[in-house]
């Protein structure tokens, strides 16, 4: 609401960076430092922490880096870092059971803030633009261009912008549409973890927690998550799913210093242990492909599989070719009519489209949704 104000003393920003800096540090307090390192080296938890700090390093450039920025950067991006891209290494049962509530509230605020800067609804703001081309680099604003007159430069001088602010929002869309995601997985899978769900669970027990079990612990998921393909048609999807169904994991097993460091532990202290995924295996050939999905015929669809394998090279390079030089004619270095090469990128995602395992494919999309 303040930032829809134009107050002339931005010093009173301070009091909401004061107040509100607790708030992620409160979070930081009750995360995991191995976890928190496990994270780091995700690449969901980069992306989306690398597209937070993008949107609001751009927007904060429109207040000119003044008090205002400090209340994105200082609150609202750490706050965004821990509840959302490190909310999985939280110790604390009660804040994991509550993320949802964490996650709709920073989805609610990230949608005002792109609102808002959308609607040019900020008081006392510009426009920054990156100008870049044959001159160099510098920076200027939006008026700035609006305002300057053409004076019939030479047609090898190219210049080109970048406003600032449309990376801002970009970078924000990003990452509300991320945060969604997260949203929605923590209401519809309250026990599973955000973003190490696809190569752990977590299974969270106090004094219950026992290595004599000859099983996980109550209440573990059972999911299999990593395909393996075999060399030959080795069955039918119809068993593949039976046998997925029936997969289930192995006794716990814990080397010797992680179980001497569970059994000095006291009852009411809690235990988080990461599992590698069951892994299982799908029947692979050529009428497992997605070219055979699409056709019917193996025979066909082996002779077109093998004739783009033998290929390949060719059909990367001329890929890799095509998008240099359209790249060039989107800059208009070339003409820009040349863009039309990018069309000869299109064989070498098809060859790797069409030998795919479609039973695997499915899998992924059925993850995805």
């Amino acid at each position: 609401i303040a930032l829809l104000h134009d107050i002339e003393d931005k010093r009173w920003y301070w009091l909401f960076v004061c107040a509100g800096v607790w708030l992620p540090l409160n979070c930081l307090s009750t995360r995991n430092p191995v976890l928190l390192r496990q994270l780091l080296t995700n690449f969901d938890a980069l992306f989306s922490i690398t597209n937070c700090l993008v949107a609001f390093v751009c927007i904060g450039a429109s207040f000119r880096f003044d008090e205002r920025a400090a209340t994105l950067l200082l609150v609202l991006f750490p706050y965004f870092v821990m509840a959302g891209a490190m909310g999985d290494a939280t110790m604390s049962d009660n804040e994991f059971k509550l993320r949802a509530s964490a996650l709709g509230f920073a989805g609610l605020v990230f949608t005002s803030v792109l609102f808002m800067d959308l609607g040019h609804l900020f008081k006392d703001t510009e426009s920054p633009v990156l100008a870049w081309g044959t001159s160099g680099l510098w920076v200027t604003t939006a008026d700035a261009i609006t305002n300057t007159t053409s004076t019939g430069d030479a047609p090898w001088n190219v210049t080109r912008h970048t406003y600032v602010r449309s990376v801002g929002v970009t970078r924000l869309a990003f990452m509300i549409a991320y945060i969604f995601t997260l949203f929605v997985g923590s209401i519809t899978k309250p026990d599973e973890c955000s973003i190490l769900k696809n190569s752990a669970r977590r299974t969270v027990g106090g004094a219950q927690f026992s290595l004599d079990k000859a099983t996980t612990p109550s209440g573990a998921e059972k999911e299999a998550v990593e395909a393996e393909r075999g060399e030959g048609d080795t069955g039918t999807i119809e068993e593949t799913n039976q046998a997925q169904a029936e997969c289930e994991f192995d006794e716990l097993k814990l080397n010797e210093a992680r179980e001497k460091a569970i059994e000095n532990l006291r009852e009411e202290e809690e235990v988080v242990v990461l599992m590698p995924a069951k892994e299982f295996v799908i029947a692979h050939g050529p009428k497992r492909t997605v070219l055979y999905w699409l056709c019917g015929d193996a025979e066909r669809t082996e002779k077109i599989n093998d004739y783009l394998e033998g290929v390949k090279a060719l059909l990367a390079n001329l890929s890799a070719a095509s998008v240099l030089l359209s790249i060039l004619g989107m800059l208009e270095v070339v003409p820009y009519e040349l863009t039309w090469f990018m069309i000869l990128a299109l064989p070498d995602p098809l060859r790797k489209l069409f030998k795919l395992n479609a039973h695997a494919v499915s899998l992924v999309l059925h993850e995805l949704d």
